[in-house]
């Protein structure tokens, strides 16, 4: 469900913000589309920035972080109704980037981590097809109040946080393998393990897997934006 959420205040801003947004700084019209580019490629380095998350979540638990990634993409989306400058609204992106990553990467770890083993692909199945709903309500949200409000109110409407802590316990799998290490379960040594021996080339392969297709999403963005 919080997927979802992110998933529709994030497509929300594609359509009503491309232009609206860069206009309403008084750039030059030829610019737009340069700086519609860049707005959306500083929101994917934020995203590939979120593997921060990971260390800080193998040492806290997967619920705290995964609570504390909403909460940073909600207020910095929210932030961003409130820019005044390019550079502003930029670097508010930048980090609500690194929030939505990091919710995306530790929601697919709770999946994993809390579903049994033979459920698990449906769960994260499940997970990701949540993202695509949102993409339906974002262009409900996009009919009924970008259209007449403007993109900041969608940057505002972006700034609920989708509360999930309630209810939600840590998976048992992390707390008996942080029970086990004690205070060896460090961030340094969580992020330093995934480039050792035994997995560095399953980190290598799966990063080059995510990296291409979110290459080309952007591309595309940038293209659109371009047109």
């Amino acid at each position: 469900m919080a997927w979802t959420h992110s998933s529709m205040r994030w497509r929300s801003f594609l359509p009503c913000a491309s232009c609206c947004r860069i206009r309403a700084f008084l750039l030059a019209l030829e610019t737009i589309a340069f700086y519609g580019g860049l707005l959306f490629a500083v929101f994917l380095v934020g995203w590939g920035l979120s593997f921060l998350w990971g260390p800080i979540a193998d040492r806290f638990g997967r619920v705290r972080t995964l609570t504390l990634t909403i909460l940073c993409y909600s207020l910095f989306t929210l932030a961003g109704a409130f820019s005044t400058k390019v550079w502003e609204l930029g670097a508010f992106r930048l980090l609500a980037g690194i929030g939505i990553g990091g919710e995306w990467t530790l929601g697919g770890i709770l999946v994993a981590e809390e579903w049994p083993e033979e459920r698990r692909v449906w769960g994260g199945s499940m997970m990701h097809t949540g993202y695509y709903f949102g993409t339906l309500l974002a262009s409900v949200a996009n009919y009924s109040i970008g259209t007449s409000f403007g993109w900041r109110a969608m940057f505002l409407l972006g700034g609920t946080p989708a509360f999930i802590r309630y209810g939600v316990r840590e998976p048992a799998r992390w707390t008996k393998r942080a029970s086990e290490l004690g205070q060896r379960l460090t961030a340094t040594s969580a992020l330093s393990r995934l480039f050792s021996h035994e997995y560095r080339s399953r980190t290598l392969l799966n990063a080059t897997y995510v990296w291409f297709p979110w290459w080309g999403f952007g591309l595309d963005q940038c293209t659109c934006r371009a047109q």
